[in-house]
């Protein structure tokens, strides 16, 4: 009996040791599945250059965008509703409040805590509604 309890034993064992792995091996014997093969790969490269142009982009509209605030200051009036307003513009317009981009932790703000540290700005600055630059935010969130 302990012969075959310790067999038994082995074997469970042995059997939780075993890995898997994928491989997702194809068959390239044949014309077919060779061009199919080339045509994903011919895809994946596609993509990959796609995602690479979109990035790029993007850092030369960031960039643009950084020399022009570094040149010339706020140009325009913040206007619109702060919940709608992307990254960068809630940084510009935090950024002329001079408001801190940091919590206390080190860590850049997320959007939510950009537009609440905005919010308590402009509430706590009501003077700033007079302002061409900021007048049209004091009504974007109704206060």
């Amino acid at each position: 009996m302990s012969e075959e309890k310790r067999r038994a034993n082995a074997w469970s064992t042995w059997k939780m040791t075993l890995t898997t792995a994928a491989l997702n091996s194809q068959c390239l014997t044949s014309g077919k599945g060779l061009k199919q093969f080339d045509a994903k790969i011919v895809m994946k490269k596609v993509k990959k250059q796609k995602e690479a142009d979109v990035k790029t982009q993007q850092e030369v509209t960031k960039a643009a965008k950084q020399v022009e605030w570094t040149v010339c200051g706020p140009t325009q009036a913040f206007s619109g509703v702060l919940s709608s307003k992307n990254k960068d513009d809630l940084v510009e317009i935090a950024d002329t409040l001079g408001l801190s981009l940091t919590s206390e932790n080190g860590k850049h703000y997320m959007n939510t805590e950009l537009v609440s540290a905005i919010r308590e700005h402009l509430t706590a600055h009501p003077e700033l509604e007079d302002s061409a630059h900021f007048a049209s935010l004091f009504s974007g969130w109704g206060q």
